[in-house]
């Protein structure tokens, strides 16, 4: 399906895409025929306007993007949104983990407990 298209998609399966036979660009968004692709939520600025603009007839169709020589390089470091998100994530501690552990102890004493069966008073 994608042999001979040009298209972007999220880096991690830029190798996928081009073995699949694309040509992979790293660019917001990229239009080829039909096709709209983006690299991922970062995009998002880009690729709703283009999604827009290709549904109300705005943006004339194009037969096939222009052929590029080669696909895109990739990339040596993850995406710079990736890396911001991740800064933000708390980061696991002994406390939380000791924390973690004393829940699911409790957990399974609990679930013992209720299938103990229980016998009538003597």
């Amino acid at each position: 399906m994608l042999r001979g298209r040009t298209i972007t998609s999220w880096p991690g399966i830029r190798d996928d895409v081009v073995n699949a036979g694309a040509t992979w660009l790293d660019q917001a968004v990229v239009r080829d025929g039909n096709i709209i692709t983006s690299r991922g939520p970062q995009d998002l600025m880009d690729f709703v306007p283009a999604i827009i603009d290709a549904f109300s007839g705005a943006a004339p169709y194009a037969e096939r993007a222009p052929a590029h020589a080669a696909s895109a390089p990739q990339r040596n470091e993850p995406p710079k949104a990736m890396l911001t998100a991740m800064k933000w994530m708390p980061t696991p501690t002994v406390r939380t983990a000791l924390g973690i552990g004393a829940i699911a102890i409790g957990a399974v004493a609990m679930s013992r407990r209720k299938a103990q069966p229980r016998h009538a008073g003597m």
